[in-house]
């Protein structure tokens, strides 16, 4: 096809089917009677004529949010992710929303929960360590503000280390140099 990436009897053999179907259910319609397409692909129809195309399910997944359904975990439920425990600290559901900042809106790192409750918020620019370099261990005598100049210091040198005792010396060192440095 040059130009145009549907037919003109493709489109209306679209915008004629049952609003009911799934985008699942219109890619295989569309590939057995004109040519192999995917279910993203039938859903980017819709983005490109919506006064046309009916809307339509995202997919047959039976497990979506529904209104009315308890959310699969409770506020306060803790799962590890990416290697560090994520606490749920809100259930707001707002409908289309579905980005890592919504994510992130309703899960909080344990560790940054842990700090703020006992020291407050995290002074700027800086981020939590962990001392042992267990991101599990969210302890809050295992936990330490660090800026990312004191960080790359610390990695450069290879000084993150196991022990939590070496480890912190080594960070309070870096935070004397930066300070006889002025540096910040």
């Amino acid at each position: 096809m040059s130009g145009k990436r549907y037919t003109e009897e493709e489109l209306l053999w679209l915008f004629n089917q049952d609003p009911n179907m799934t985008y699942e259910e219109l890619a295989v319609g569309f590939s057995e009677r004109f040519r192999k397409v995917s279910r993203g692909q039938m859903s980017d129809i819709k983005r490109r004529y919506p006064d046309k195309m009916p809307d339509r399910k995202a997919n047959g997944n039976k497990t979506r949010f529904q209104i009315g359904k308890k959310p699969k975990y409770p506020v306060g439920a803790e799962i590890i992710k990416s290697g560090y425990v994520w606490v749920k600290v809100s259930d707001e559901y707002i409908p289309g929303t579905t980005t890592n900042k919504d994510y992130i809106k309703k899960w909080k790192r344990k560790a940054e929960l842990v700090w703020e409750k006992k020291n407050g918020k995290l002074p700027e620019g800086t981020f939590l360590i962990f001392l042992d370099g267990d991101t599990l261990n969210c302890d809050i005598d295992n936990l330490y503000p660090v800026t990312r100049s004191i960080h790359a210091t610390m990695t450069k040198n290879r000084w993150y280390r196991k022990n939590k005792d070496f480890t912190l010396a080594t960070l309070k060192y870096c935070e004397l140099l930066q300070t006889i440095k002025g540096e910040k």
